[in-house]
């Protein structure tokens, strides 16, 4: 997530945007609007305390979108959407807060460290990889302990789908 602005009006309206991929193409939303903030340092002050207060139980809700309803499939597709959004929002509340709910007993604690089901796949496993690393890597502030879990975590999945690391020819 990085914080993008617009200026209108002779201030500069500030808020929190996300990038993801959809159907292959790069695609960004809009998490929450913060309002108008004199400089980026303000605007990511303010991201700042709204993520601590979180922790109180004042999570705001996400924007909604606008999406036509000409058509059966757009309004699918929105409720589809909706599902989506709902989902990464409580996921995101859960994360920041620290109450993400336990896996269940029979699933790896490698897969479940990752945050998947017993049956993961590769491309699954990559993906969450990523996603934890990117979020808790030290390089980006954040904690090595955790990002030193999250590597043995990965490697110890992959042995389990039997797609370890294979040496490096290079080096060999």
């Amino acid at each position: 997530m990085f914080l993008r602005f617009r200026k209108s009006g002779g201030r500069t309206y500030w808020r929190v945007v996300q990038s993801y991929r959809e159907d292959g193409w790069p695609r960004q939303r809009t998490i929450y609007d913060l309002g108008p903030h004199d400089t980026r340092e303000a605007a990511q002050a303010a991201w700042d305390a709204l993520a601590a207060s979180n922790a109180r139980g004042a999570f705001p809700k996400p924007r909604p979108r606008r999406i036509s309803r000409n058509s059966s499939t757009d309004s699918e597709r929105a409720g589809i959407e909706n599902e989506r959004r709902k989902a990464a929002s409580q996921r995101l509340k859960d994360v920041l807060t620290g109450q993400a709910s336990p896996p269940p007993e029979s699933v790896h604690p490698a897969l479940a460290e990752l945050g998947l089901g017993t049956e993961a796949t590769l491309e699954q496993i990559k993906s969450a990889y990523r996603r934890l690393a990117a979020a808790n890597h030290p390089d980006r502030g954040g904690n090595p302990d955790a990002m030193v879990q999250i590597n043995q975590a990965y490697e110890t999945a992959l042995e389990l789908l039997g797609a370890g690391k294979r040496p490096n020819p290079r080096r060999a």
